[in-house]
């Protein structure tokens, strides 16, 4: 019997991907302790596929985004959230997770996942969130908003469905056209940034962010940068301690934020009253973490898990990310004669399928007709 002794390989623009990946989100800035990074499903290169030099970026890798990365033809996907978190037994079509992977297998389409390394780097998800409150640089408002919203009869009231942020808004809207709530100009002469968990002693990378002012700043005015920031969504979670209003916290001086999921970080954090944040905005916290704080006088914003993160795709990432790989691939082109069977420009697009798993159910005032 004929065998082979020719080994599988990832395609070139795979490894152009993997490399600029890395050199923007190092791998070792991760969370080790839990978190799974990097290049999760190596595929082999399927040179029956039409070449095409192109990246999917999303959130999380559904069944949806798996099937349109494979309708768009693009040569691998980068997925924020890992797909496999832990050990697998079988790689079987009874589970929808490990059945994408499969697909994406088949067609030659790789997967890598940076996860918590996005949440530490510099200009990361974190500094992301902390420049929509502080007005940092360069504009950093979405750019694009929620897909359709669904409504559907229950009694006599009409509920709308809504998910934010809205993907055309994202997609549609140039950032140089969006306009951020008013805040005083720019602020940075007027805060300190630090990092809550730093990677090590005086590291300029780590998770969360600490926004110290030396003016105090209201609440109500920070509501309206975030819903600006953050593709105007219809609601956010907010949590007050007990006997206090949005109006009578008007006084912050302290911000802690954290994509994702932030308690574990927030927990670093001093409990003096002199150092203690008045102020955490995150992605979620549980029903108990949430109290605690409250009890302690802090207030607190959830912004829904991956709404924390999904602008940050397209305000940030895809920019940097496709600059990172158009100048690593010209070099690759010129040196390896394979890739040279590729067509056409580097293209890093953001899913348009990708949506957060919960929307905002919103009671309007509309009735059926008796």
């Amino acid at each position: 019997m004929a065998t082979s002794t020719s080994h599988p390989q990832t395609s070139p623009f795979t490894r152009c991907v993997t490399n600029a990946m890395r050199t923007l989100y190092p791998e070792h800035l991760a969370d080790h302790s839990f978190d799974n990074t990097g290049l999760l499903l190596q595929a082999p290169w399927n040179r029956r596929r039409a070449q095409k030099p192109t990246v999917l970026l999303t959130i999380d890798l559904t069944r949806a985004v798996a099937s349109e990365a494979i309708e768009k033809g693009v040569d691998c996907i980068v997925a924020y959230h890992p797909i496999i978190f832990r050990g697998l037994k079988k790689l079987t079509f009874e589970d929808p997770q490990q059945t994408s992977l499969l697909r994406l297998a088949q067609e030659g389409i790789s997967v890598y996942c940076p996860h918590t390394a996005v949440d530490s780097a510099e200009d990361g998800n974190a500094d992301w969130l902390a420049d929509i409150i502080t007005d940092r640089g360069d504009k950093t408002v979405l750019k694009a908003p929620v897909e359709e919203s669904q409504a559907c009869e229950y009694k006599l009231s009409v509920y709308r469905l809504c998910y934010f942020p809205r993907l055309s808004y994202l997609r549609d809207t140039p950032p140089e056209a969006q306009d951020s709530a008013p805040f005083g100009g720019h602020l940075e002469n007027e805060i300190a940034r630090r990092i809550i968990e730093p990677t090590s002693p005086g590291a300029t990378t780590g998770h969360g962010r600490l926004l110290e002012f030396t003016i105090p700043r209201d609440l109500s005015s920070i509501l309206r940068r975030l819903t600006d920031g953050l593709g105007t969504p219809r609601a956010l979670s907010l949590a007050l301690p007990y006997g206090t209003t949005v109006a009578s916290h008007n006084r912050i001086f302290r911000i802690a934020l954290c994509a994702g999921s932030g308690s574990s970080v927030f927990s670093k954090l001093s409990n003096d009253d002199g150092k203690a944040a008045h102020l955490y905005i995150t992605g979620e916290m549980s029903h108990h973490e949430a109290l605690a704080a409250t009890e302690r006088g802090i207030c607190v914003i959830c912004l829904g898990h991956s709404n924390s993160e999904r602008g940050y795709l397209w305000n940030v990432m895809q920019r940097k990310l496709t600059a990172e790989v158009r100048n690593i691939w010209e070099t690759v082109r010129a040196e390896d004669m394979e890739a040279s069977t590729f067509e056409g420009e580097v293209e890093v697009e953001v899913s348009m399928t990708d949506r957060d798993p919960f929307g905002t159910l919103v009671r309007e005032n509309r009735y059926r007709a008796p």
